[in-house]
């Protein structure tokens, strides 16, 4: 007892609470690591998600160059306006809304594209809704 009294009062304090200091930021910095390995990794899920839906999308407008039967091209019109409703996958984050509003874009071209060659097969113009040129030339099933 004699000789803890003795010492000096840092070394007594140092005996009996080890220094914990380096752990508490081994596990905070283990924790930060966790975290951002999470959201990097939902990041690229997302990012393969919205790759997949637009290729899909570009496929349809590529291949409604293929064909000359207005049924043809307003079924591919339909499947083109009911595939992928935005923020049915994608978070709702700021990285998902603008890879919601990249979809989108997409999604606009390929009906671009679709009616365009609608007006190319039929010789009419019957404007850019959809709609008009589905209720015009039913989908062929």
């Amino acid at each position: 007892m004699l000789g803890l009294l003795t010492q000096a009062p840092d070394k007594l304090v140092n005996d009996r609470h080890p220094n914990r200091l380096p752990w508490a930021l081994l596990v905070i910095m283990c924790v930060i690591c966790v975290f951002l390995a999470a959201r990097l990794m939902m990041l690229e899920l997302n990012v393969a998600f919205a790759d997949g839906h637009i290729a899909t999308l570009e496929a349809m407008k590529v291949s409604a160059n293929g064909t000359p039967d207005p049924q043809i091209l307003t079924a591919k019109l339909r499947y083109v306006l009911a595939y992928y409703h935005t923020n049915s996958k994608q978070a709702m984050t700021p990285t998902g809304i603008k890879l919601d509003r990249i979809l989108e874009t997409a999604r606009s071209n390929a009906i671009a594209g679709i009616i365009a060659r609608l007006r190319t097969a039929t010789g009419k113009d019957l404007g850019s809704d959809p709609q008009i040129w589905l209720r015009t030339y039913p989908p062929g099933e």
